[in-house]
């Protein structure tokens, strides 16, 4: 008994020693697996509160570096801005597409139906003429015209006016986001490019009547010739193919379909 009395002591004494030990080697262990390495793939884990935090520092990061450049779509938006006087020539169809969008319809962008209707009558165009979509949107040819004074002279017109030198909205194409925004270039965009989507489809009655849509004519202005029946004024208006309200419900456009248009 006296020998076990003296040695407890010394056994209590290692045993401290010993669980102390293994506690501040668990606190090294523990201490280093929290700090995490941004450059390695981790594992999602939604209760880990470090990893929360940090993306969250990364995720202000790319937003403020997205910030500072507003007109700079690396990825997925090309800055829009064209500089050159060569009708468009070094835009993609993706581009001219979404500048025919925005300069026919950038006020009517939650108007589904109207924004589908004029995009089918451009894709229509480029079926019937075995062309694309961009060579449609640029196409344009001398027309004569008279002047106030009644003398005949030769322009040069486009199928769709907005793509025209002469038009008030040709110099907001060749730079939409400064005149209208990145909201609404962008919104153009998407829908320019879901439209050249083979898969596409209509979503409404309306939608699937605009489906073979050619042509169209908003009443803000008076109805071209072909909108009459035989191209002759004196024969009343063609029976359209559908009518959208556009402008808040005050005016309306009128889609036809034509086999030759």
């Amino acid at each position: 008994m006296r020998y076990e009395f003296k040695k407890q002591p010394k056994n209590r004494k290692r045993n401290f020693l010993i669980g102390l030990a293994i506690c501040g080697l668990a606190g090294v262990i523990a201490g280093n697996s929290r700090k995490v390495n941004i450059n390695e793939p981790r594992a999602l884990n939604p209760n880990n509160s470090i990893e929360r935090v940090v993306d969250a520092e990364i995720s202000e990061v790319r937003e403020s570096n997205e910030a500072s450049e507003p007109g700079d779509y690396k990825v997925r938006y090309p800055n829009p801005k064209y500089d050159k006087d060569d009708n468009f020539a070094s835009d993609t169809e993706e581009m001219t597409f979404a500048r025919g969008v925005y300069g026919e319809g950038r006020g009517e962008l939650s108007n589904e139906d109207y924004i589908y209707g004029y995009a089918q009558t451009v894709k229509n165009r480029a079926s019937i003429k075995n062309k694309n979509v961009k060579e449609i949107l640029l196409e344009n040819k001398l027309k004569k015209v008279k002047d106030k004074n009644g003398k005949e002279k030769e322009i040069r017109v486009w199928q769709y006016s907005c793509f025209s030198p002469r038009d008030v909205n040709y110099k907001k194409l060749k730079d939409p986001i400064k005149f209208s925004g990145e909201d609404i270039w962008r919104k153009c965009y998407d829908f320019s490019r879901k439209m050249l989507d083979k898969d596409c489809k209509p979503k409404n009655e309306v939608q699937e009547k605009l489906r073979t849509a050619t042509n169209y004519w908003v009443d803000i202005a008076s109805p071209p010739s072909w909108a009459y029946k035989d191209n002759d004024r004196k024969k009343g208006l063609r029976e359209p193919l559908a009518v959208v309200s556009v402008n808040k419900g005050e005016n309306k456009a009128y889609f036809y379909s034509f086999k030759h248009p």
